[in-house]
């Protein structure tokens, strides 16, 4: 996983006292090609998509040294909406936000392994199958 600049620059003036951060509602993207510190990348478009509202009761406390894989992972299944129609799309990377369209970007990462989705799919993580780590 890795911040967007965004992320880092709100983190850090709240680690110094600058400014407070309110943690925001977060959501879930999926992505076809990799996002960056700055943003980018291109966010799945299929019919019936749309990004998955996530909040910590899902996740576990993150634990073990910074920069380590499985600092915290999710406890209950992160689903997506079925995809209805639309060209298959390949997802490649993950993202979150701020908002459930549009917004800022929060941090983004590779997934473990590409998934095609196909008509009739529903994308989503197994318990344990979601991992984030700060380093």
């Amino acid at each position: 996983m890795a911040l967007t600049t965004y992320s880092a620059n709100k983190l850090l003036d709240h680690m110094i006292g600058k400014t407070s951060f309110a943690m925001p509602d977060v959501f879930l993207a999926l992505y076809t090609s990799a996002p960056t510190i700055a943003g980018g990348g291109t966010e799945c478009a299929y019919t019936g998509y749309a990004r998955l509202d996530i909040t910590g009761a899902q996740f576990s406390a993150a634990s073990g040294p910074a920069g380590t894989s499985n600092a915290s992972t999710n406890s209950s299944v992160l689903q997506f909406p079925t995809k209805t129609g639309g060209t298959d799309e390949m997802a490649t990377h993950w993202a979150t936000f701020d908002a459930v369209s549009g917004g800022n970007m929060l941090e983004f990462g590779t997934l473990a392994s590409s998934k095609l989705i196909q008509t009739g799919d529903d994308p989503k993580f197994a318990i344990g199958d979601f991992d984030r780590s700060a380093s």
